[in-house]
């Protein structure tokens, strides 16, 4: 450890620290916002606390709009060159507007909608860069996106990932961190499909013999479709919603399920792409027809040539600010998936520890809040300390 990097995380604690009530105080904020992906108001109105704290530490924000959703934000700060690092996170939470339950404090323990995912890590990387700018120079470039469409799969924001990425040698999810926090190395590839069932219908007890039974032909897709997961090579499919008819005295002349489907690498996703598309040519209720819609949205996240570089700077980070880190997978997505697609070595989990997320127990770890934005500055910090090397 150097110890001007030792110096710069003191130095970083100590601004931090001195600023624990303020950060829970925004915190507090952040979540008594309601943020519901769909609620364009309520997102934008987290964007804009967001956006003020970023433009008053001196990045430039651009809002990027949108329609369905709130708009995205996107910040920069030019620093001393390469590296370029994009700091990724989202405004959107999953909890729909008027469910909310507050914001309280339990002992270590804060809880709330979204308070770990991942308002938390908002209030980190706000404060991580405050810090940075009152402790000395911008020891990297810096990217700011914050999107406002995760939750649902970044269906908006995923597309401009590509183009943002553009430049950017590393990049940092603030995502919330696994409950033993672990930082994230690797992510499971997260596929949505539906398998829609077409028969006819006619009277259950009069002619049955007319109909020809939707519902009976989805049920044996369902199986089919559970027994493509493989529990060894990390492999799940999951029949998340299961309708189909409309009473019990008629035959179903139309079924539907949605699949959630997971995957750890790209020979796994293509088996099951085939796998799911060849359903639609094997009924087994003769008249049924079927329909397979859907894809993968988020590809497996796996390490890429770099991250080595990237995990060592923040070991080496978390050495300087006296904490221990551990690296793992996570069978959740995130937009370090496609981040990771686009070519750029990502870290992810990088924002606060907690559990419980998407409940209403969810809860942050509220000393993790200030270590994690300690550990996020000093983090560019050592990433800024030694020449960029993409190939470690």
């Amino acid at each position: 450890m150097s110890a001007d990097l030792a110096a710069r995380a003191a130095a970083v604690r100590a601004h931090v620290d001195a600023r624990r009530d303020e950060m829970l105080a925004l915190l507090q904020r952040l979540v008594e916002i309601e943020s519901y992906s769909e609620d364009r108001a309520g997102v934008n109105a987290v964007g804009a606390v967001v956006a003020e704290r970023l433009e008053a530490l001196g990045l430039a924000v651009r809002r990027l709009p949108e329609m369905d959703y709130g708009d995205h934000l996107l910040a920069e700060a030019d620093g001393p060159g390469a590296p370029r690092v994009l700091l990724v996170g989202h405004l959107d939470t999953v909890f729909p507007t008027g469910t909310g339950w507050g914001f309280r404090v339990d002992g270590p323990r804060a809880y709330g909608p979204g308070v770990v995912d991942m308002k938390g890590g908002l209030v980190a990387a706000l404060y991580a860069l405050a810090a940075l700018r009152a402790t000395g120079p911008l020891p990297v470039a810096v990217r700011v996106l914050f999107n406002s469409d995760e939750e649902p799969g970044s269906p908006r924001s995923r597309h401009l990932l590509p183009d943002l990425a553009r430049g950017v040698d590393y990049a940092l999810d603030l995502e919330l961190a696994e409950a033993d926090g672990r930082i994230v190395v690797e992510r499971k590839g997260v596929g949505i499909f539906t398998l829609t069932v077409r028969g006819r219908a006619a009277h259950a007890g009069q002619e049955p013999e007319q109909g020809v039974d939707a519902n009976r032909e989805l049920a044996y897709q369902v199986l089919a479709a559970a027994d493509l997961a493989d529990w060894a090579a990390g492999t799940t499919v999951n029949a998340g919603r299961i309708e189909g008819g409309t009473v019990p005295y008629a035959v179903s002349d139309w079924a539907q399920a949605r699949l959630d489907v997971r995957v750890r690498d790209a020979a796994e996703q293509a088996r099951l792409e085939r796998a799911l598309a060849a359903l639609a040519r094997a009924n087994r209720v003769a008249g049924t027809t079927i329909e397979v819609a859907g894809g993968f949205h988020r590809p497996p996240m796996v390490e890429l040539p770099g991250a080595r570089r990237l995990r060592a700077a923040v070991e080496a980070a978390a050495a300087a600010c006296g904490q221990r880190v551990r690296f793992g997978p996570s069978g959740a997505a995130s937009d370090a998936n496609n981040l990771v697609a686009a070519g750029v070595p990502t870290l992810d989990g990088m924002g606060g520890v907690g559990g419980r997320a998407h409940s209403h127990e969810e809860y942050l770890e509220i000393a993790s809040l200030y270590d994690r934005a300690v550990l996020l500055a000093t983090s560019l910090v050592a990433l800024g300390a030694e020449p960029l090397d993409s190939s470690s």
